[in-house]
């Protein structure tokens, strides 16, 4: 797995906690292959393109109070 970020406040996907990226692959019904941050945005949680052992591409978005209070409500 890869991840790249723009040098910003981004969460990079193997910074997740460990639950939430199981939980995340057993929706998706894939294993993660391939993480790639996407910079930009105002929130300072993970905005990624992940690519799945199944060969689809997904975008996730997740966000906590940790990282900014109140990021969660605006979602």
């Amino acid at each position: 797995m890869t991840a790249s970020s723009s040098g910003g406040t981004r969460l990079l996907w193997p910074e997740l906690p460990p639950e939430i990226r199981r939980a995340l692959e057993a929706r998706l019904g894939a294993a993660v292959v391939e993480a790639v941050s996407r910079p930009g945005g105002f929130s300072p949680g993970l905005a990624s393109s992940l690519r799945l052992a199944d060969g689809r591409r997904v975008f996730v978005k997740a966000v906590s109070p940790e990282r900014n209070p109140d990021t969660p409500d605006l979602h």
